[in-house]
């Protein structure tokens, strides 16, 4: 007997529960900060608020309500985002209601101008983004960083922009914590075990490319930090290749050529790239290990594991996909890769 799947879902927009929309699309891709979240819904919905006056649910959503989506099947439904309403809802057939994720509130959150002399990371981002939880890189700055004055995302962009840390929340039991420069090596993620993605059980779509490693063209950057003296930096690879650049502490040159030369020999092998788009289930997040089971051609196991870089949810009229776009092959704790 066949067990049906019915799509549910639960939105929140500040004092506001719905149990329907047309259509629910969230992107979250740690490459690109901020998490964003589109909700479609019928426009002539009248809301009735404690004053018992009926309103168009245009004039009752605004711009900075704190909104949570949930989805799932049959009511069992799993929180997906968590954020703010981005902008003045647009008055169109349906109604688009455009959200952003904590990142919103860093980008208009105020910091002033700070040197900080000899200082770790973390030092930094407790200074520029307080009352969070984070998982920050364990690294140093240098003899002075300087913090301009500005926003909280804006100091996070300055910081990727001069060490390419990538900063981003990530929803660990529900709430936001914001990481800088582990897309893959979060604590929250080391101990899950990988969702497997069986090609002829639970894939809706495969949009993967195999390659072979003699067509990949890939080069490592490893760096490690110095409070006193000049960076380490040491490159191999592929000088036409995308560069992955990784980040290391308290090491020696001659342990940094290993490691960096060590990780190129196991990135270049053969496997895939892009796209695979699964059902509602399995629920996975960036940063996931995704396992692809392959009984055509026996491709399994941990050779065929890889980071999720990206994860689209869309939920609606076709029902309920979840897109995972592959990163790097699931051996390392690599900190970054190029897009």
């Amino acid at each position: 007997m066949f067990k049906v799947f019915v799509i549910t879902c639960e939105i929140l927009i500040r004092s506001l529960r719905l149990t329907f929309a047309n259509e629910v699309e969230i992107k979250s891709d740690w490459r690109e900060m901020t998490d964003t979240a589109t909700v479609k819904i019928a426009k002539k919905i009248r809301v009735r608020g404690l004053d018992l006056q009926e309103r168009n649910i245009i004039d009752v959503i605004k711009t900075g309500d704190r909104v949570e989506i949930k989805l799932g099947y049959n009511g069992n439904n799993v929180t997906r985002f968590k954020g703010y309403v981005a902008r003045s809802v647009m008055p169109t057939m349906p109604l688009v209601i455009e959200c952003e994720d904590e990142m919103w509130s860093l980008k208009r959150k105020p910091v002033q101008a700070k040197t900080f002399a000899n200082h770790k990371l973390e030092d930094v981002i407790k200074y520029a983004c307080p009352g969070y939880k984070y998982d920050v890189l364990n690294t140093s700055l240098g003899a002075n960083y300087v913090v301009r004055t500005g926003t909280a995302a804006g100091t996070l962009l300055d910081i990727e922009k001069t060490f390419n840390f990538k900063s981003f929340f990530r929803m660990v039991n529900g709430e936001p914590v914001l990481v800088v420069g582990k897309p893959y090596g979060s604590e929250d993620l080391l101990q899950l075990p990988a969702e497997r993605y069986h090609f002829q059980k639970n894939v809706k779509e495969n949009r993967l490319q195999y390659m072979r490693a003699d067509d990949l063209r890939l080069k490592i950057k490893g760096i490690c930090k110095v409070i006193k003296g000049k960076d380490l930096v040491y490159e191999f690879g592929d000088p036409d290749g995308g560069t992955k650049t990784n980040h290391y502490t308290n090491i020696d040159f001659n342990t940094l050529k290993k490691n960096v030369e060590a990780d190129l020999k196991a990135q270049k092998v053969d496997g895939y790239q892009g796209d695979i788009v699964g059902f509602g289930i399995p629920v996975v997040r960036h940063g996931m290990i995704a396992e692809l089971v392959d009984e055509q051609y026996e491709l399994r196991g941990p050779s065929n594991r890889y980071h999720i870089d990206a994860v689209t949810d869309t939920w609606g009229t076709n029902g309920y996909e979840i897109t995972a776009t592959l990163g790097w092959r699931a051996n390392n704790t690599a900190t970054e890769r190029s897009k």
